[in-house]
């Protein structure tokens, strides 16, 4: 039974890095969903943009927003392979910045 995995900004590092609550690597499986919200207090304005920048493309819906709630939702593909592994980007802008910066954590599907 597809799941939602939830994925909380929880924070910025001192060099940019984002601190996930799943440090980065998401382990999901077929036809789950994906979503990422930004905790209260982690200094994240905003996410501006999600995009695939290596691997399989693993979501059959890419993320995008998920109205202004200021969350973003992708599925996981119901049909791709067991170890696909996608590495993608979280383009996202600090409070009081208007710089969009960069992360880089992965989505990895597991078998069954």
């Amino acid at each position: 039974m597809p799941q939602n995995r939830p994925i909380k900004i929880e924070g910025i590092e001192p060099n940019g890095t984002l601190r996930l609550s799943d440090k980065g690597n998401t382990i999901v499986q077929r036809g789950d969903t994906v979503t990422w919200s930004i905790h209260p207090g982690s200094k994240v304005q905003k996410i501006n943009n999600i995009v695939k920048s290596g691997g399989v493309e693993v979501f059959s819906e890419k993320p995008a927003p998920i109205g202004s709630s200021g969350h973003w939702r992708g599925t996981i593909s119901p049909t791709i392979q067991d170890g696909s592994e996608q590495k993608y980007d979280i383009h996202y802008t600090p409070e009081g910045s208007t710089e969009v910066v960069v992360f880089d954590p992965k989505i990895i599907v597991n078998s069954r």
